[in-house]
């Protein structure tokens, strides 16, 4: 999850920080492209990374449990939904974190607002946490399939576009 919520920013931020998004709004001048070939080659790798990282949580967690006498495997139910959620939750964590990086276009400050908006739901709560932090909500997308990982993931999807859209807004208005 830290590698991701780091990752997203720097995708982004990193041309404004070294002077190159001019050079990127030169060769592709459409900033929408630009923002949807940025976010497409992201999606593309941390899917993938995430993808992984999530099967081989689910290996080490069905070796600790064959160690104390219980059994796990990939075609239990709920297990297989649990990993590809697992890889959807890096996946759209790493987008939202990247659109806010596009929005804010500073790394510091945008690693700081990601941050800040998984440790929401401590400040906030259980209970309210839960519905409004995008990073709690999309914990529960690696959930066993209940009623919850659904709404969940839409609220993750929703912070998402959410912001997606204010940073295309805002690359629409600013100079590089």
């Amino acid at each position: 999850m830290v590698a991701v919520a780091v990752a997203g920013p720097l995708a982004m931020t990193s041309e404004y920080s070294s002077g190159m998004i001019r050079a990127s709004l030169t060769v592709v001048p459409s900033r929408g492209r630009l923002l949807a070939a940025k976010a497409t080659a992201f999606t593309a790798i941390a899917l993938a990374a995430g993808l992984a990282v999530s099967a081989a949580s689910s290996a080490v967690g069905s070796s600790i449990l064959s160690g104390a006498g219980a059994h796990m495997d990939l075609k239990d139910p709920g297990v297989l939904g649990a990993v590809a959620g697992g890889s959807l939750f890096l996946t759209i964590s790493g987008l939202l974190a990247l659109a806010l990086g596009a929005l804010l276009r500073n790394p510091v400050a945008t690693v700081g607002s990601v941050f800040a908006l998984y440790v929401l739901p401590i400040i906030l709560g259980p209970d309210l946490g839960e519905r409004v932090s995008p990073f709690e909500a999309g914990s529960a997308i690696t959930r066993a399939a209940t009623e919850t990982a659904f709404s969940s993931y839409l609220t993750l999807l929703a912070w998402t576009l959410a912001i997606a859209v204010a940073a295309y807004a805002g690359l629409k208005r600013r100079d590089a």
